[in-house]
């Protein structure tokens, strides 16, 4: 083959080649994420609802199961599901049909939510409640800044603010009929707009604003035997207990915030109507329910008068369990 032919065919495959090696390194760069490396599971732990004292009755891993959680990452949105439970059900392994995708070595941004309403976490956030409260009144956050192949755990806390209510067994209530009692929140907050904070391995809500005010009626736990609790140094069992779900908001201290009634039978019997202020408690003039807390309300009634009851209170982060944690608001 003549020199100058030669020439010529090698200056078309030195053109050719590195054309073709560039296209396949710029075709390996944009291809789609969601094509190559590794599907993302989590093993999430929190969301074993029933063991954190809910007014859930259903089965721990229903809701999850039902509805799913949202898990936010790469700016997207997708559901996960519970397909098995580990550790006597304490965690759970989450997956999706449409899994998020990870390349070997790398780490994207995730957010798990719960319940799982499609909206994403941004740099602030809105939650409503509800008149009667359900297990959806609480929202429930993960997050983690270095989700990979080794790194799947996803920590779910509580965002809102649990309120107890524990009316103790005296005398004078055995006398009076159970079912007769009712207890009111009363103006309570049921949307609350929050700033998100994100840390390594948690997110946590500052409270912006709270509005759209109603009274509130925490559902009745029913006459439990077996639920004990300690009024300053005793412990003995709770005529009636009662727990809700409200936003975190900010109330006046001397404005009535539980009102309990007892309405008698036909109207046989004393009409009793208690209102319990937060002046008692506090000494400032405004008095803050925060993100991820349980406020506990430990009442004693000895009769029909104001002078009557006595009330302590209590405040401690959600899920945490036992007196280390207890504070005196």
């Amino acid at each position: 083959m003549n020199k100058s032919i030669k020439k010529y065919i090698y200056a078309i495959l030195g053109g050719i080649l590195p054309a073709a090696l560039l296209a396949a390194c710029a075709s390996d760069d944009i291809e789609p994420q969601d094509t190559v490396g590794t599907p993302l599971e989590f093993i999430a732990s929190g969301l074993n609802i029933s063991t954190e004292g809910t007014i859930s009755s259903r089965t721990a891993w229903l809701e999850v199961d039902t509805g799913g959680v949202a898990i936010q990452a790469n700016g997207a949105l997708r559901k996960y599901i519970v397909s098995d439970t580990l550790d006597n059900a304490s965690t759970a392994l989450l997956t999706s049909s449409n899994p998020f995708i990870v390349k070997p070595g790398g780490k994207i941004e995730v957010i798990g939510r719960f319940p799982n309403r499609y909206h994403p976490v941004g740099d602030t956030i809105m939650w409503t409640t509800c008149h009667s409260s359900t297990i959806s009144d609480d929202l429930m956050l993960a997050y983690s800044n270095d989700i990979g192949r080794d790194g799947r755990k996803l920590d779910f806390y509580h965002t809102q603010v649990k309120i107890v209510v524990n009316i103790r067994n005296t005398q004078y209530i055995k006398n009076l009929f159970q079912n007769c009692w009712l207890v009111l929140l009363r103006d309570i907050d049921q949307t609350a707009e929050y700033n998100v904070n994100k840390s390594d391995k948690k997110i946590t809500l500052d409270l912006i604003k709270s509005y759209n005010t109603e009274d509130k009626t925490p559902p009745h736990k029913g006459l439990n035997p077996a639920n004990t609790v300690k009024w300053g140094s005793v412990t003995e069992e709770a005529a009636y207990s009662y727990e809700t779900i409200i936003v975190a908001q900010k109330r006046a201290t001397n404005k009535t915030f539980i009102t309990m009634e007892y309405r008698p039978v036909s109207g046989i019997g004393p009409q009793i109507t208690h209102n319990i202020d937060l002046s008692k408690f506090v000494t400032a003039s405004e008095f803050e329910f925060k993100s991820g807390y349980v406020y506990t309300f430990n009442i004693t009634i000895n009769g029909s008068s104001k002078g009557d009851v006595e009330v302590t209170t209590t405040s401690m982060p959600w899920g945490k369990n036992g007196n280390d944690y207890s504070l005196t608001i």
